[in-house]
């Protein structure tokens, strides 16, 4: 085993921290912090959650869950999307600790950056 390897954070390693703050996600076996959300990301995404989750009440196709939940998808990658789906065909990778594999659907709610040109 290479030394980069075994310096690497695992998922198992990931659990073991304390639920809470601050948020992190696992990328190739690297430790991200994620800063709290604005309010206007929060916005947009409860906007989003509400449309779906609206749809999925009529059409129940799945669940819909919003972040912090964690999405396993290696040993080393544990991402929590802003938003997420899965369908009723995948249920499977559901489990306690969060989504064990790809779900049908996640979101990630970026910040845009709103440039204006100054006419002086």
């Amino acid at each position: 085993m290479l030394i980069a390897e075994a310096l690497k954070v695992t998922a198992d390693d990931y659990r073991l921290m304390p639920e809470g703050g601050p948020r992190y996600q696992l990328i190739g076996g690297e430790l991200f912090m994620s800063p709290s959300p604005s309010r206007y990301h929060q916005s947009v995404v409860s906007n989003i959650y509400f449309l779906i989750r609206g749809f999925i009440e009529v059409n129940p196709l799945g669940k819909v869950y919003m972040a912090p939940l964690d999405v396993h998808l290696s040993e080393h990658d544990v991402f929590q999307p802003d938003l997420l789906f899965v369908s009723n065909a995948h249920a499977a990778i559901q489990v306690d600790e969060g989504i064990h594999g790809a779900p049908d659907l996640a979101v990630e709610v970026l910040r845009q950056r709103i440039y204006r040109n100054r006419v002086d």
